[in-house]
């Protein structure tokens, strides 16, 4: 059996309306997504399909990794995001799901603006979403912390090797 890199799709959440506010959010955050998935590309190959603003788009991004035939899901907070928009769309997810909270920026700072909280606040919505997945029943892997320490890392290679044996015992006969 030859061995490949596990297949994850990062689901950045993020509700829409935010760009009205802050010009160049949405840029920002795609940025710091970026980040992410350059951080964890070592231990498995990511895609990105954009951020999750609202159900349908979720629903979309979630239909989209089951078609391309991914391991797994890691579900990141980009800013607050309802988490009743996920619901939905993990009713018809195949495929094992991680929410990891983390956020940008590791510690405030005396100069922080409302577009440094709004951006950090990821944390609310963790919550949100975190208690629809449980309240739903979705089997899912949970991960607090700083997404510069290994930990991180060795938590996504876990859950990323973990998809991808069940993935592979799944088409066994």
């Amino acid at each position: 059996m030859l061995y490949r890199k596990p297949k994850l799709g990062l689901l950045g959440l993020m509700t829409e309306g935010y760009e009205d506010i802050f010009p160049g959010i949405l840029d920002r955050q795609m940025r710091y997504a970026q980040e992410i998935v350059d951080r964890i590309s070592p231990i498995a190959d990511v895609s990105f399909a954009g951020i999750g603003g609202n159900r349908g788009r979720i629903e979309e991004i979630i239909a989209q990794y089951n078609h391309e035939g991914l391991d797994g899901i890691l579900i990141v907070l980009l800013a607050y995001s309802q988490g009743g928009y996920l619901v939905r769309a993990l009713e018809n997810n195949r495929l094992p799901i991680a929410l990891a909270v983390i956020q940008p920026d590791q510690e405030v700072l005396d100069e922080w603006e409302e577009l440094d909280l709004t951006v950090n606040q990821g944390i609310h919505g963790a919550q949100d979403n975190a208690n629809a997945i449980v309240r739903g029943g979705f089997r899912c892997e949970f991960f607090a912390g700083n997404r510069q320490e290994q930990r991180f890392v060795d938590f996504v290679e876990d859950f990323a090797k973990d998809c991808y044996a069940r993935a592979k015992l799944k088409n066994m006969r």
